[in-house]
This record gives structure tokens, sequence and C-alpha cells, in this order.
């Protein structure tokens, strides 16, 4: 999923990693992933196979290599708390828009 691992590192966090509150994990994982004072960034909480299936059969066309997902993923998103480094962590079930070539992820969009 989202096959650039560059892209792969930025968004995708399967199982999803255990701590204690989420924004707790915002700052652990903005940290641990080396995007300290990126202002937001979304973490979607699925397996490669699922995130895959956005771009074929589980995806509805949305635009040039754009696809919906059909259904709802578990994500969190992180926003940087203003003139501060930290987090603050917002868990969901949204459905997303990723970008797809060849049939395979890789670009993160957003989440609706």
């Amino acid at each position: 999923a989202l096959t650039a691992a560059k892209e792969q590192g930025k968004h995708v966090d399967f199982l999803k990693t255990s701590t204690t509150s989420d924004n707790t994990y915002c700052n652990k994982m903005m940290w641990d992933r080396v995007m300290y004072l990126k202002r937001t960034n979304t973490f979607i909480h699925s397996s490669n196979k699922d995130l895959n299936k956005v771009c074929t059969t589980d995806g509805v066309a949305s635009g040039p290599y754009k696809y919906k997902s059909k259904n709802p993923f578990n994500i969190t998103i992180c926003t940087l708390r203003p003139w501060s480094i930290y987090y603050t962590g917002v868990n969901a079930s949204k459905k997303i828009v990723i970008s797809c070539w060849d049939g395979l992820p890789v670009f993160y969009v957003k989440s609706i």
C-alpha cells in the first residue's frame, strides 16, 4: 500500500501503535517518523491488502488517478498545536481518497 516507501512511512500504521491517548500517539509517531513540525498528518490503520483494494474493487474513481474508498477506514489525524512542538490527535472512521498508479496506491490525498 502506498507503494512509495516514503509515502507508506508517512501514512500507514497497521496495527496501530499502542499508546495511552491519541495525543500521545501523534507526538510519538510524528517524531519517530521524522515529521516533527509538519502541520498535519493522517495515519491509516489498515493492511496493505485493504488499501490496495481502494484502487480496484473497493474504490470509486473521483478524478484523474484518484479513488475514494467505498468503506470507512480507521485513521488518526494529527495536528500541530499552534505555537508549540506538540500534536493533538483525533481518531476517526472516515472514507479516504488516495492516488493510484497501475492499480496500486501511491499517495494519500485526504479523508472525507
